[in-house]
């Protein structure tokens, strides 16, 4: 049998633990703090100059184009629709419009109702201004499909 002297100390009744668990905990707290007091790293920005979001509206626009024909017009009110935030889609769509032919989309777009729908050339041209196409965009699909 041991005696009180001769008996094995617990790790938690050794006199230097408690010392080092005190200082463990304070430089755990210190990297804490200085983690949450730094700046947050901003966005991640690409050769357009714009944020992570934007590239994403950008895609998303870019997507829904690949999809099915839109106007300008719609192509905005979509994105708007989908969720996307206002400044990032009127980006997005200008960087679109850079690249589109509306007139072209409004052709499409009119195929699309005359094979679905049967429209005649008064509702085509409805729909098309409906559907956001300007008044002369709608006139060059219809000019262009009753040709």
């Amino acid at each position: 049998m041991e005696t009180a002297k001769t008996m094995k100390k617990s790790w938690y009744q050794m006199k230097g633990t408690w010392f080092v668990a005190i200082v463990l905990v304070a430089v755990a707290t210190f990297f804490a703090i200085e983690a949450f007091d730094q700046p947050h790293a901003p966005a991640t920005y690409n050769a357009y100059g714009v944020s992570e979001d934007y590239m994403e509206t950008l895609a998303a626009a870019n997507s829904y184009m690949d999809y099915r024909p839109f106007s300008m017009a719609g192509l905005t009110d979509h994105l708007e629709t989908s969720g996307y935030e206002a400044s990032a889609v009127a980006w997005a769509v200008e960087m679109v419009n850079g690249d589109t032919d509306w007139n072209n989309q409004a052709v499409l777009y009119g195929e699309y109702l005359l094979a679905n729908h049967g429209y005649t050339v008064d509702e085509l041209y409805d729909s098309l201004v409906e559907e956001g196409f300007t008044s002369e965009q709608a006139n060059y699909a219809i000019d262009s499909l009753t040709e």
